[in-house]
């Protein structure tokens, strides 16, 4: 941090000293710049005097001033807007409407350690504009992702506040390795995700979907790479005014419930109505008695509940003659839908860029966050599973009933079901556990994370074409975890507290030699760079019980039952190089290639060497093609081929590690070591070769573009975990093994329906599939894996088929009510098991009738935007949907059984049955369309509101979320939650209600 202080001290030195001379025989020039749609300014478009360094930005009203000679030409630039250049021409007032960008082709984008046109692109790359996120009211900006991207599938997984969605690019690349993008902010690849970026501070966000594309980051590129690009104070160098904006909303989370369980009254009455087809003839006691209590608790509305959403953001950009700044800070607090959820986060941004004279840039990006989360003490599974005739806390009434179970409670106590084992002479308990309350209320759980990237860069202008760039940062971050059990919130009474931190400490150097000249007919941008990182990971864990007392939760006031430290380090080097070319605009070639070393790895192969080619073709750029420009105005071949790696594994997987260990030496207690893993020296890469064949269109004026990409992307050397000879003294170790592939297609489309001074209307939609196939599994045909053995689900990975399938018995017929041992009890009772097929006809049920029952994989996935402006009114929407996937979706098990579903077949019957967590009972339709956001808005006319830019809007999140009929549970994207094994994907147990949200919202600029 001192460092970091010199260097921005080092900065406002040289601002401070620095005075560049003033043009001679200059005018001042004013002026005010509008959209042409509706005319409303513009705030800081930029302003530059050709030629010159003179250069501003328009402040809140879209106003300028500058100084220029009266045969100058002003060049005008503003995101989302085509450049446009004026003749000063002798006036001293210049009044301009910039033109909106309608071609997607003309766009710039962001790529690994530089920028091109689209047009230039011949790799499969997709952006999203931080300006249409931020205003979608979703406390973290991958959510706010979601839908936009073709091949970029943002699940959310876990609905609680604050909880990270998956982010998955062209599907599964890995069984053992990381299956995550990587994450690049501001050039600086990060230990994380984007929990730390704040979607105010965001200009736009580029993913690098194929390997060509990806391959400049070599080993870390093969799940794709994410690159986010953070405001500046502008392109130029030229004195100009602050502007501020602020940012903010106010809104309520309600959650999409599902009302699974009955209440008493409903289940009392389905009873009573259905008494001859349970084999009855009068009403079971413990329906009397559960009518006597009266209770209809619902649990849904005692663990869901209605939560405040809310964020302040506020930036400031600008800068003096040689310096640009951006500054931007922001509070998200979001009350979860679930009891006791709730997510706070600070963020502040300071990006500083510094032009000390004609040949030297310097400048520092800062971004610290801070966040807490505090989540359910349970699963929603068990925090759903208590009675509903169980009262939350005891009343005068049923006092009585706990003292004739032998319990002394009070009014206001909390109920629990073994306070009800005599209601009457009538033995309600269905358990001895404690009540979903207590175990909610009386378990903590927190999370707090602080992280601070810090990244200092020089920038030296060599020559006219050649450039030279260093940059140095650090990332380092903390999550602490805490846990804290209550005594009453467990039968036992034993209090528990459990405390971890996980520090990550990275620096990062990166030195590069760009070289960009364009000469005649030919542009040619050729990069080369070195860079070295290195990473220390440190985790502190500690255990207590026995506390003296709920009321202090600190470690000290329990017993100390186990402690424990690590560090661990990984080093990455790397040379890297990439030439672009292109010919007439219209041909166009990319190699690059990169070279990384890792620690990781065994010491025979550290090295992996990452190499990519791409052509692209703009045929509309052809004489022959000149005919048709009228109909089609862009058409553009593109083919790439490239190699990217995956180091996502743990640290010393390709060494020996000891652990200590003690032994008795003439009966005395000595201490050592003794290995605990064997080594592997020829431990390697996994390295993914995708071939990518894309193309471009543009109709219309450039109005309606589309681009298609088909891939084929091939994983080799899957790193797995294999067995070996127990003769070793080991059972397993990693080994590059194993192979799968991936084929797909990416459609996007944008279309600029209607533009006119008055309305203006843009649409654009995206779809997605691929295929998953094991080519090779460490030389077996199979492997049948199980997420929970309490619950004997099972999955298998076939070589010649997709690598997650679920797999069991198909569900021949139900066991009917009256087989049940209890028909009637508890509440909303289900057979724990079904009939199934005997699908190999040997007349026995056995393991030879088990089969594929479906996939977690979806057959495509979609997203669709649009927006309107008419006048000072705006408004967009944006889709999504996934079709095709399927859940195990485990909760229904919970909520009818209660693992009381006993029956009464014979043993032959008996026989015919399995479980239903081993058969297709279980698995249900995944799909589901959601309208993730529409945002209503106004901008207050310019005679209101005299020197600042005024928008309101209303946005809402999830309005309309739509499954299928056969989903029986509150949230088809909640998998994994509790186990990320590709093999086991698509298990769900215990998630989170998806949720809707209504804010209203205020812009301001001035």
């Amino acid at each position: 941090m001192k460092k970091l202080l010199q260097i921005l001290l080092l900065i406002t030195c040289f601002t401070v000293c620095y005075e560049p001379l003033n043009a001679q025989d200059t005018k001042t020039i004013s002026g005010v710049i509008t959209s042409p749609t509706d005319g409303l300014p513009l705030p800081g478009a930029a302003v530059v005097v050709k030629g010159s360094e003179a250069a501003t930005i328009t402040d809140a009203n879209g106003a300028f001033t500058i100084q220029a000679s009266p045969d100058a030409i002003l060049e005008v630039s503003f995101i989302g807007h085509k450049t446009q250049q004026v003749s000063v021409s002798g006036r001293t007032q210049i009044n301009i409407s910039l033109e909106e960008e309608t071609s997607v082709l003309e766009q710039v984008v962001v790529v690994g350690y530089g920028t091109q046109k689209k047009s230039h692109v011949t790799g499969s790359v997709s952006k999203a504009e931080g300006s249409e996120m931020a205003q979608i009211a979703v406390p973290r900006a991958d959510q706010a992702l979601v839908g936009k991207l073709a091949g970029v599938q943002v699940t959310n997984t876990s609905a609680e506040a604050g909880a990270a969605p998956t982010i998955q690019v062209r599907g599964l690349t890995s069984i053992s390795a990381s299956t995550s993008p990587l994450i690049v902010i501001d050039g600086y690849p990060i230990q994380g995700d984007l929990s730390t970026i704040d979607m105010n501070d965001v200009e736009s966000i580029e993913v690098l979907k194929d390997a060509a594309s990806a391959s400049i980051y070599g080993s870390r590129g093969a799940n794709g790479v994410i690159l986010v690009t953070t405001k500046s104070g502008g392109s130029s160098y030229g004195a100009k005014p602050a502007t501020f904006t602020f940012n903010s909303y106010v809104g309520v989370k309600t959650p999409i419930k599902q009302e699974i369980y009955p209440s008493s009254d409903e289940w009392s009455n389905y009873v009573r109505s259905n008494l001859s087809q349970m084999g009855l003839t009068t009403v079971p006691d413990e329906i009397v008695q559960m009518d006597n209590l009266g209770t209809n608790t619902d649990w849904e509305d005692v663990m869901m509940r209605n939560g405040l959403i809310q964020n302040y953001s506020l930036g400031v950009s600008g800068g003096t003659q040689g310096v640009n700044y951006y500054i931007g800070g922001s509070y998200i607090g979001d009350e979860g839908v679930l009891r006791t959820n709730d997510y706070d986060k600070y963020n502040l941004r300071v990006n500083i860029d510094s032009k000390l004279n004609d040949w030297l840039e310097v400048g520092v990006n800062i971004n610290p966050s801070m966040s807490k989360q505090q989540i359910l003490g349970v699963g929603l599974h068990d925090a759903l599973r208590s009675q509903p005739w169980l009262p939350e806390y005891h009343t005068s009434e049923t006092v009585q009933y706990a003292a004739a179970a032998g319990y002394d409670v009070q009014v206001g106590d909390i109920a629990h079901e073994r306070h009800f084992s005599d209601v009457n002479g009538v033995n309600l308990q269905l358990t001895s556990n404690n009540s979903s309350l207590a175990k909610v209320d009386g378990r903590t759980r927190t999370s707090q994370y602080f992280s601070n990237i810090a990244n200092a860069y020089a920038k030296v202008k060599l020559t006219k074409s050649l450039s030279f760039r260093t940059s140095f940062g650090t990332f380092n971050s903390s999550a602490q975890n805490e846990y804290f059990q209550e005594s009453w919130s467990i039968r036992t009474e034993a209090t528990e507290g459990t405390y971890s931190e996980d520090k990550i400490f990275d620096w990062l150097s990166e030195n590069t030699l760009t070289f960009d000249k364009s000469f005649g007919d030919h542009d040619l941008n050729v990069l080369g760079g070195f860079s070295a990182q290195k990473t220390t990971y440190s985790n502190t864990s500690l255990a207590a019980n026995s506390f003296l007392t709920d009321q202090i939760s600190t470690l000290n006031a329990g017993i100390i039952s186990s402690g424990s430290t690590f560090e661990e380090q990984s080093s990455l080097a790397s040379l890297f190089s990439r030439v672009n070319y292109s010919y007439k605009n219209k041909y166009m070639v990319s190699l690059s290639a990169r070279g990384d070393g890792s620690s990781k790895f065994g010491i025979n192969n550290q090295w992996g060497f990452f190499p990519s080619a791409s052509l692209g073709w703009r045929v509309s750029q052809e004489d022959f093609f000149k005919p048709l420009t009228n109909t089609i105005n862009e058409f553009k071949l593109r083919a790439t081929v490239g190699k990217t790696g995956n180091n996502g594994i743990p640290n010393y997987a390709a060494y020996g590690t000891l652990t200590p260990v003690n032994s008795i030496n003439n009966n005395t207690i000595e201490q050592g070591f003794a290995q605990t893993s064997t080594s592997n020296p020829d431990l390697s890469w996994e390295s993914t070769t995708e071939t990518n064949f894309g193309i471009d269109m543009a109709f219309m004026e450039n109005r309606l573009y589309f681009s298609f990409d088909y891939y084929i992307a091939e994983t080799d050397q899957l790193l797995l975990l294999v067995p070996i000879s127990a003769v070793t003294g080991f059972t397993e170790e990693y080994q590059n093994i194993g192979k799968m592939k991936n084929t797909g297609f990416d459609f996007e489309v944008n279309f600029v329906a209607i533009d006119n001074d008055k309305f203006t209307w843009r649409i654009g939609g995206n779809i997605s599939h691929y295929r998953n196939e094991l080519l090779d599994f460490a030389g077996v045909d199979q492997l049948i894996s199980t997420p929970d053995e309490k619950r004997p689900s099972q999955y298998i990975a076939q070589v010649g088929s997709p690598l997650v399938q679920f797999y069991g018995y198909e569900t021949a017929s139900q066991i009917s009510t009256s087989d049940l041992a209890t028909p009637y009890w508890p509440v909303n009772v289900g057979a724990d098991a079904v009939y199934v097929k005997d699908l190999n006809g040997d007349g026995v049920i056995t393991d030879e009738d088990r089969t594929v029952l479906g996939s977690p994989i979806p057959d495509f996935v979609w997203g669709i935007t649009t927006s309107m402006n008419y006048k000072a009114f705006d408004l967009s929407m944006v889709w999504q949907g996934s079709q095709g996937a399927e859940v195990f979706n485990i909760d229904p098990y919970y909520y009818e059984s209660q693992w009381k579903g006993a029956n009464t077949l014979t043993a032959d019957e008996q026989a015919k049955t399995r479980l239903k967590v081993e058969t297709d009972d279980m698995i249900q339709d995944a799909s589901f369309t959601a309208l993730r956001s529409l945002n209503i808005g106004y901008t207050l006319p310019k005679t209101w509101t005299k020197k600042a830019g005024v928008r309101v809007y209303f946005t809402g999140y999830n309005l309309l979320y739509f499954t299928a009929d056969d989903y029986t549970s509150y949230n088809p994207e909640g998998v994994n939650l509790f186990n990320d094994n590709p093999l086991t994907m698509g298990y769900q147990r215990g998630a989170a209600p998806q949720y809707r949200s209504y804010a209203l919202g205020l812009n301001l600029n001035f």
